[in-house]
């Protein structure tokens, strides 16, 4: 059951960061894809922190560790744990910007400087 948690809670993560790379990568004459590869970015992070939730919602926290280094015999993790308030959490968070960026389409129709706004 957690690696069907696993892979969605990652997408979600990880979906503004692949925005980021993609709106860099496109020139800046590209406006209108810009905000449509944005927004879909910022969709997928939704629909897939709403997934997470809506399926994993009350049933233990999923932690998640990762062996980061090791220093002699003393090895070093980095955990992820993911609880019904931060599972929460993301997706309201998802929720708000993708709603942010949904208008900011509209608002900086007029403004040049896309690139850098989307890329934030």
């Amino acid at each position: 059951m957690d690696n069907f948690r696993n892979l969605p809670l990652f997408i979600s993560l990880l979906a503004p960061l692949g925005s980021f790379v993609t709106v860099c990568a496109l020139p800046e004459r590209y406006r209108r894809a810009i905000s449509v590869v944005s927004l879909a970015w910022l969709l997928l992070a939704l629909l897939s922190a709403s997934w997470v939730l809506f399926t994993s919602w009350d049933l233990p926290p999923l932690v998640i560790g990762l062996d980061w280094f090791v220093l002699g015999e003393h090895p070093f993790t980095a955990d992820l744990a993911a609880s019904n308030r931060s599972m929460m959490m993301l997706a309201v968070v998802s929720f708000i910007s993708f709603l942010v960026h949904l208008y900011s389409v509209t608002y900086m129709s007029e403004f040049t400087g896309w690139k850098k706004y989307f890329a934030m």
